[in-house]
């Protein structure tokens, strides 16, 4: 038998799922509750707040592919920030970081072959 934390649990599971995020804030919005919509990602992209703050940068990657990355969190007036570098690519310092934590040539070339890293 379920103790009663569980039958909780499940109670308010059912309960979450008669509605989407979106029906669940209009319902609360105007309550004295914490209540805010969890973003997808594109909805974080497309935040109007994200997008004047420009939290959220499309930079030009080497294969001229254009990718989101984050801006520039501090916002400094007299000062302000910007990119210099792009973000590595996946892989990218792979076998500078194997050589690194000491494995020979062979044994990282040994590892892309079989691309096991």
């Amino acid at each position: 038998m379920a103790d009663r934390g569980e039958l909780v649990d499940k109670e308010l599971r059912n309960i979450f799922k008669s509605k989407t995020r979106d029906e669940w804030f209009e319902a609360l919005k105007n309550f004295d509750v914490c209540i805010g919509r969890v973003l997808e990602i594109d909805e974080v992209i497309e935040d109007p707040q994200v997008k004047d703050r420009q939290m959220i940068v499309e930079m030009e990657m080497p294969t001229g592919k254009k990718q989101h990355v984050q801006g520039i969190v501090v916002k400094l007036s007299k000062t302000p920030g910007d990119i210099r570098r792009r973000p590595a690519a996946f892989g990218e310092h792979t076998a500078e970081v194997l050589k690194e934590l000491g494995a020979s040539d062979d044994d990282i070339k040994y590892c892309f072959e079989r691309e096991v890293c």
